[in-house]
C-alpha cells in the first residue's frame, strides 16, 4: 500500500469511527425519547410496541458496537504500519550484514577501550 493511500485510509477510518459513535449515541437517545413519549401517551398499560422496538434496535446496536470495537484507533494503525516497516527492514539481507559488521566493530572498539582503561589504571 502506498503511503498516500495509507494516510487516507487512516483518516477515513478515524472519521468513520466518530460517525459510528455518533450514530450509536443517537440511536440510544432516540430510543430513550421514544420510550418516554410512549410511556406518557400509553394509558392502557400496553407496552408491547416498546418491546417490539427493542427487538428492532438489537441488530443495529450490536453491529455498531462490533464496528466501534473492531476499527482500530489512529495511533494503533500507525503503530501497526511502523511495525510492518520495521519487520521489512529487519528481514532485509543487506541490513542484516551491515548490522552484523557494525556489531563486530563496536565489540572491537569496546575491547580496545577496555584494554586502554586497564593500562591507564595500572
Amino acid at each position: 500500500m502506498s503511503p498516500v493511500l495509507f494516510f487516507y485510509v487512516v483518516d477515513a477510518l478515524k472519521n468513520a469511527n466518530g460517525i459510528l459513535a455518533f450514530l450509536f449515541v443517537a440511536i440510544i437517545i432516540g430510543f430513550v425519547i421514544y420510550v418516554i413519549a410512549k410511556w406518557f401517551t400509553t394509558f392502557d398499560d400496553d407496552y408491547s410496541s416498546i418491546k417490539n422496538s427493542i427487538n428492532y434496535l438489537k441488530l443495529p446496536i450490536i453491529v455498531l458496537s462490533v464496528l466501534l470495537v473492531l476499527i482500530p484507533s489512529e495511533k494503533t494503525m500507525y503503530l501497526m504500519a511502523g511495525s510492518h516497516v520495521l519487520t521489512e527492514i529487519a528481514s532485509n539481507d543487506r541490513v542484516k550484514s551491515i548490522a552484523g559488521s557494525s556489531l563486530e566493530i563496536i565489540e572491537k572498539k569496546i575491547k580496545e577501550y577496555s584494554e586502554e582503561e586497564a593500562k591507564d589504571s595500572n
